[in-house]
């Protein structure tokens, strides 16, 4: 592994694991990785000599709340996932406010390579006592070839990769690494290391498993508007765009098929994902009609609709 600064991935301290924002606003982790009283950290400053770790400034940690998560047991591979939100910093920013960057996701790609980048232990090489290092549960990154995806049921979905990783890892994004998708989609959750593939090497829950999606799917309503009966998502930069479906992991491209989506009388959010919406590619819409009512949300960023 290598030190990596990919602004949109944090530790969740203090049990160590990796964290990360994705782009409806929510944080992901490993099930395994969720208990009380926890901090989402980014910035994470190099550890002592002998791995102990540093703690950023107060303005880059978040306290986390909400969470909706699921493992059957420690390390349950398959079926082991958090999604989780994290609260504002003593100046009220959100993890989003000051990192300013995110993770889309997708649960069709299959590239040859992938990447994991978290806050994995480290030992090698040996650290001032002879045990862990200065890069200790420090942001780092190790790319490896990609094994598949198993399916044993909708909601026991594992990928298996050949990577570097550690106890620490656990929840990191499993990043697809080939030019298409330009190495901010991740596939699913890191959550288990392991030497003797295959069925025994990394591992990781995939975003096929029926309900994490839905965990997504549902997280802006669960948190700002449990009224508002669905979401309906909407990207300008998607990974599939011939797969749009308006789900969080099959976007629609622009906001007018977002909102034509919705049903006649229906309450629905419209999920915007950062970036611009020219009128040229179909972004003209009039809001309102046949009893619709909405929330047009931009959760990650600036959007810019018909210019």
């Amino acid at each position: 592994r290598i030190a990596d600064t990919l602004a949109s991935v944090g530790r969740v301290m203090p049990n160590g694991c990796t964290g990360w924002i994705i782009s409806n606003g929510a944080h992901l982790t490993a099930g395994h990785c969720v208990n009380v009283n926890q901090v989402l950290q980014f910035n994470i400053p190099p550890s002592e000599c002998d791995g102990t770790v540093q703690h950023p400034p107060p303005l880059d940690q978040f306290p986390i709340a909400y969470t909706d998560s699921f493992n059957d047991g420690f390390g349950a591979i398959g079926d082991d996932w958090a999604v989780f939100e994290a609260g504002p910093n003593d100046e009220n920013e959100r993890p989003i406010d000051r990192q300013r960057a995110f993770l889309r996701t997708s649960r069709d790609a299959d590239p040859p390579v992938i990447r994991i980048t978290g806050c994995g232990v480290d030992n090698t090489p040996r650290g001032c006592s002879n045990g862990r290092n200065s890069d200790n549960q420090t942001l780092q990154t190790n790319a490896g070839n990609y094994l598949g995806e198993s399916i044993s049921n909708p909601s026991d979905v594992f990928l298996e990769y050949t990577t570097d990783t550690n106890g620490g890892n656990s929840g990191s994004p499993i990043l697809a690494e080939d030019a298409e998708l330009r190495d901010h989609y991740a596939l699913g959750i890191h959550t288990n290391a392991g030497c003797s593939p295959p069925n025994r090497g990394n591992t990781g829950t995939g975003f096929e498993h029926d309900n994490l999606e839905a965990a997504i799917q549902r997280y802006p309503l669960v948190v700002s508007w449990p009224e508002y009966a669905g979401v309906v998502y909407t990207d300008a930069d998607p990974a599939h765009p011939n797969l749009a479906d308006g789900t969080v992991h099959r976007p629609f491209t622009s906001v007018a098929d977002a909102v034509n989506a919705v049903p006649s009388g229906a309450t629905r959010v419209i999920s915007i994902v950062a970036g611009e919406y020219p009128a040229s590619a179909g972004n003209t819409f009039v809001a309102g009609l046949d009893g619709r009512v909405m929330v047009l949300d931009a959760p990650v960023g600036p959007v810019v609709i018909g210019n």
